[in-house]
């Protein structure tokens, strides 16, 4: 298959993908291709393959290009934001990250490591995400609300969230002793 027949089918995977997925990565695209096979993947992903070029056919640089034009028709055409993700390994023991090349060039592995997302998520999307236990809602705070008076203002040596929390008067209101 010729590069210009390679992106052809690549940009129709890649828009399945996003209607399936909500974004697009090259693993996926790859996945849907039938480039990489389930079985390689979850060995990359269990650690059994020490990277995911030796599990690919082809060359390296076939698939650099398949990434590079990915990204382009993604930022270019789609609009889509970028998103680094680390790829961890599965299994038990250590979760480590994973590489995609052999001597873990850093283009190749931004490369096959971004995510290009929608700039906006969908009602759906976003009570999904954050329904995820132990997750913190994205309109949240987690920003004190009132500040935090220096130690060196109250008698006991202790930091309080609120001034009234201090025995001093001077700290009561709000004044500090220097």
């Amino acid at each position: 298959m010729n590069r210009s027949d390679l992106m052809k089918k690549a940009k129709a995977v890649a828009d399945q993908v996003l209607r399936a997925k909500g974004y697009i990565s090259v693993v996926d695209v790859l996945l849907a291709m039938g480039r990489l096979s389930k079985e390689n993947y979850e060995r990359w992903r269990s650690r059994q393959v020490p990277h995911l070029e030796k599990v690919l056919p082809g060359s390296l640089n076939e698939h650099a290009f398949l990434g590079r034009e990915l990204r382009t028709y993604a930022r270019d055409v789609l609009k889509l934001k970028a998103s680094h993700t680390a790829y961890m390994s599965w299994g038990k023991g250590h979760r480590q990250l994973l590489r995609f090349s052999k001597y873990n060039a850093p283009a190749i592995e931004e490369l096959f490591s971004t995510h290009y997302l929608t700039p906006t998520l969908t009602h759906a999307e976003k009570a999904r995400r954050d329904s995820v236990p132990g997750r913190t809602p994205a309109k949240v705070s987690m920003l004190p609300t009132n500040p935090i008076v220096p130690r060196s203002n109250c008698s006991n040596n202790v930091a309080v969230a609120t001034p009234e929390l201090c025995t001093e008067p001077d700290v009561k209101q709000g004044k500090h002793q220097d």
